[in-house]
């Protein structure tokens, strides 16, 4: 199952200066803790509610996918 959001990004904001850091969808996914470019503060990403929604999407776009064959198989 390829995730359709992948190369997404989020912009999340250091809790500590304010800087932003896009992250990617993908980065998510493989991490959960990241340094601050800005202030090196080391911030721990709770995602795992976005991740679950994601796999969600994912799974009915597969479904999708799945049933637009089975109906160009019929015509």
């Amino acid at each position: 199952m390829a995730t359709l959001f992948a190369d997404d990004t989020f912009d999340i904001a250091c809790p500590a200066c304010s800087h932003l850091a896009k992250l990617s969808v993908a980065w998510l996914k493989a991490n959960r803790r990241f340094a601050c470019e800005n202030c090196a503060s080391e911030l721990v990403i709770d995602s795992e509610q976005l991740l679950e929604r994601l796999s969600d999407v994912d799974r009915a776009v597969d479904n999708l996918k799945a049933s637009i064959d089975r109906l160009k198989e019929m015509l």
